[in-house]
């Protein structure tokens, strides 16, 4: 399964809404994936197949604008 990593300056509020939306687009979609949120100090230890960083929150106001998930995982 993949992972979906989004990530905030805390990994409280807005990463957890985002990851909130996250879950209801890939339902959507009918996709699945692990997805999480968490801080930008921990986030450097985790790999994931997709990052979302505050930056890119604004994306997923247009669901389109978010990239397919890769088939595999990236190195880190």
């Amino acid at each position: 399964m993949k992972k979906i990593l989004v990530v905030c300056g805390n990994g409280l509020g807005s990463s957890m809404m985002v990851e909130m939306n996250v879950n209801s687009i890939l339902k959507e979609m009918n996709e699945e994936a692990d997805v999480s949120h968490t801080d930008l100090t921990t986030a450097k230890t985790e790999s994931a197949d997709l990052y979302i960083p505050r930056a890119g929150f604004q994306a997923l106001s247009d669901r389109r604008a978010l990239p397919p998930l890769p088939e595999s995982a990236a190195s880190v």
